[in-house]
C-alpha cells in the first residue's frame, strides 16, 4: 500500500510540475506578439460547428510570411494564407501587433493600420481594433495545450463584435509565437452561447 501511495504521489508531482516545465519556449526573446521573418509558417486546424455541436467543416489554414518592405523606417511583413484569401501586412510596435490591409501585394497608404493585439498589457485593458471590435485583456498567464504544444498565453476577449453583436471571440496568444488558439461563439435567442468556430495551432516553423 505504501508503495502504491508513493507512486501515486510521484506521478502527481511530475504532472503538476509539467504545467510550467513543459511550456514551449521561444527561440528568440524579443517579447513580441508574433515573430515576423520571411519564411515563418503557422498551420492552424479550423473547425466549424452547428448550434448542436455537429462538425460541419474542417480544414488546415497555412499562413506563410512571404515578403517584407520598409515604410517610414518600419519593416512590414506580408502573409499568404495558402489556398485562401491573401493575408495582410503586419508589424510589431511598442504598443502591440498591428495589421494593415493588402492591396496588390503593396502596402496600402489609403487605409490606416489597426491594432490587433495590445502589448504590453495588463488584465482589464480594453482597446478598439480599428474594424469595429472592442477587446478586453482577460488574463496574461493562461496556460493552454494544443496539438503543437503547451503555451503560456494572453487571453483577449471581445466585448463587442463588429458583425455579430450577440457573439464573442476569444484569442489565446503566446509571446513570440502568435495566436495558438482562437474561438468564436454565437449566441442563441435564449442567451446561451455555443462554439461556432475553433482555430488551433497544430504546427509551426519559425526562424531563429
Amino acid at each position: 500500500m505504501k508503495i502504491a501511495i508513493s507512486l501515486f504521489l510521484l506521478v502527481a508531482f511530475i504532472c503538476a510540475g509539467c504545467t510550467e516545465s513543459c511550456v514551449n519556449e521561444p527561440s528568440n526573446t524579443k517579447n513580441e506578439i508574433k515573430p515576423l521573418e520571411i519564411g515563418n509558417v503557422w498551420n492552424h486546424n479550423i473547425t466549424v460547428f452547428t448550434r448542436d455541436s455537429i462538425l460541419i467543416r474542417e480544414y488546415i489554414l497555412t499562413e506563410r510570411i512571404v515578403k517584407d518592405t520598409i515604410v517610414s523606417n518600419e519593416r512590414w511583413f506580408l502573409s499568404n494564407f495558402e489556398g485562401h484569401l491573401p493575408g495582410p501586412w503586419s508589424v510589431n510596435r511598442d504598443t502591440g501587433y498591428w495589421l494593415k490591409p493588402r492591396v496588390n501585394d503593396t502596402l496600402s497608404f489609403y487605409t490606416p493600420p489597426y491594432l490587433k493585439y495590445k502589448y504590453p498589457c495588463i488584465v482589464g485593458d480594453v482597446f478598439e481594433d480599428g474594424v469595429g471590435s472592442d477587446w478586453e485583456v482577460i488574463s496574461v498567464d493562461t496556460t493552454v495545450e494544443v496539438q503543437s504544444g503547451t503555451f503560456k498565453c494572453i487571453l483577449y476577449r471581445t466585448k463587442t463584435y463588429y458583425n455579430i453583436q450577440s457573439g464573442y471571440a476569444e484569442d489565446f496568444v503566446a509571446l513570440n509565437f502568435g495566436q495558438v488558439w482562437g474561438k468564436f461563439y454565437n449566441r442563441l435567442a435564449n442567451g446561451d452561447a455555443y462554439l461556432f468556430s475553433n482555430r488551433e495551432l497544430i504546427s509551426f516553423e519559425l526562424a531563429n
